[in-house]
């Protein structure tokens, strides 16, 4: 059984530059993933994001401190004073990314940055329900898939944090710097067992149903 943790907002919006990949996915839920690591290098200059894959930012806390005689070399505990530690992760299995939209987002920026044919994932549980049933025996260097993340990105790389929860720091999959936060990015993400260097970069599946958790994207009138 494939673990899948975490909350993603109820619907999400897909964009693509061409109506033929937007097609695929309603009428037949095909869907390609890549891995997460492979947007630090993108064709589209906007996408790419160099330290993709990586978390930085910075955490209130007690910050312990030391003397150290110069002389001696001897070593004193001093109190802890309020500050920050500096927080950052990576990560080294194969880790896929399906990346969306939030429903919210601008629809004038996603159409120029991402593309014009917008798909509406209006269910994104059933969704979810349908990509941990295409991948549950799927290997990746003779490795199963280890779980299911879907995480809300968050625009903070290399500020300061506010954790509430040890699940705050999970952020390796979400984390990147406050110039692409138009972007109101969703990610589904799947990660498998063993190393990356040989997995592939792309990860193709086919989702049973789609017409049960996506449609064209009608957009509200205003």
């Amino acid at each position: 059984m494939v673990d899948v943790n975490g909350t993603p907002p109820a619907a999400m919006l897909k964009a693509y530059r061409e109506r033929q990949y937007a097609k695929a996915l309603l009428q037949n839920g095909e869907v390609l993933l890549r891995t997460v690591c492979s947007y630090r290098k993108m064709e589209e200059a906007s996408k790419e994001d160099k330290s993709e894959g990586e978390s930085n930012f910075l955490v209130h806390g007690q910050v312990p401190q030391v003397a150290i005689n110069v002389k001696t070399g001897e070593r004193r505990d001093l109190p802890p004073v309020q500050g920050h530690f500096n927080y950052g992760a990576t990560f080294h299995n194969p880790c896929y990314a399906f990346c969306c939209s939030k429903i919210t987002v601008n629809q004038a920026h996603i159409e120029e940055k991402l593309g014009p044919h917008i798909v509406e994932i209006f269910d994104t549980k059933a969704f979810i329900d349908s990509l941990t049933l295409a991948c549950q025996d799927l290997k990746v260097n003779e490795e199963g898939i280890n779980y299911i993340r879907p995480v809300v990105v968050k625009y903070d790389k290399g500020g300061i944090r506010k954790v509430k929860a040890a699940g705050d720091l999970d952020a390796i999959f979400g984390c990147k710097p406050p110039n692409f936060s138009t972007d109101q990015e969703v990610r589904i993400v799947l990660v498998f067992g063993g190393g990356a260097s040989k997995a592939p970069c792309k990860l193709p599946l086919h989702l049973a149903n789609p017409s049960s958790f996506c449609r064209w994207w009608n957009p509200p009138k205003r």
